[in-house]
């Protein structure tokens, strides 16, 4: 595997364990007591907002896969000068 790759599977995974977290979260603070100065929001709503990130995610993912599988399968046409 390249460099490439592994930075990329490293960095998909993190984003994973961050939703998986999140949404956890979430499920979790339904548990907790219920106040009347504070008020408690709508389920629905709350796991709405913590999996819609994650599914436009998962089409940011995807598409920088099929880039950087491009990368490592294409020679580089032009090699580039490095300021001196």
């Amino acid at each position: 595997m390249t460099a490439q790759v592994i930075v990329f599977v490293v960095c998909a995974a993190a984003c994973v364990v961050a939703h998986l977290v999140i949404t956890a979260s979430v499920l979790r603070s339904r548990s907790s007591v219920a106040t009347a100065a504070v008020p408690r929001p709508n389920l629905l709503v709350e796991i709405v907002w913590a999996v819609v990130p994650a599914i436009a995610l998962a089409f940011v993912l995807t598409a920088t896969w099929a880039r950087v599988r491009d990368a490592t399968h294409t020679k580089p046409s032009a090699i580039m000068k490095v300021a001196q």
